[in-house]
């Protein structure tokens, strides 16, 4: 549940009906994000076919994003992944499901 990409999908789960986890990394996560952002983001968590899931009772930090990461590798079938190839948390999540053996489909989002 950042910003981005894990909202775009959840909204769009919403429109189309089917019920989705949000992986929240820790409590408060929203708290220094744009108030239409995070209304946005209180809209989807009250949606019926929104089912939560809190990685982490602490505050916001690092480590709570890689256990977020790591839950939602952990916990599916097959990763789809809007990444560039840049480094960073989504490079992190990639890398994990490469190890642990998870079905992977990448989309590059300068070439969509």
């Amino acid at each position: 549940m950042a910003l981005g990409i894990d909202t775009l999908f959840a909204k769009i789960a919403i429109r189309l009906n089917w019920p989705f986890i949000a992986a929240i990394p820790c409590i408060g996560q929203e708290k220094i994000w744009p108030n239409k952002s995070k209304d946005i983001y209180r809209e989807i968590l009250a949606n019926p076919l929104c089912t939560r899931y809190l990685v982490s009772e602490t505050g916001y930090n690092n480590i709570v994003m890689q256990k977020r990461n790591k839950w939602m590798v952990d916990n599916c079938d097959l990763l789809i992944a809007i990444w560039d190839g840049t480094s960073g948390g989504t490079a992190n999540c990639v890398k994990y499901a490469q190890s642990i053996g998870i079905d992977i489909r990448i989309i590059d989002p300068k070439t969509l």
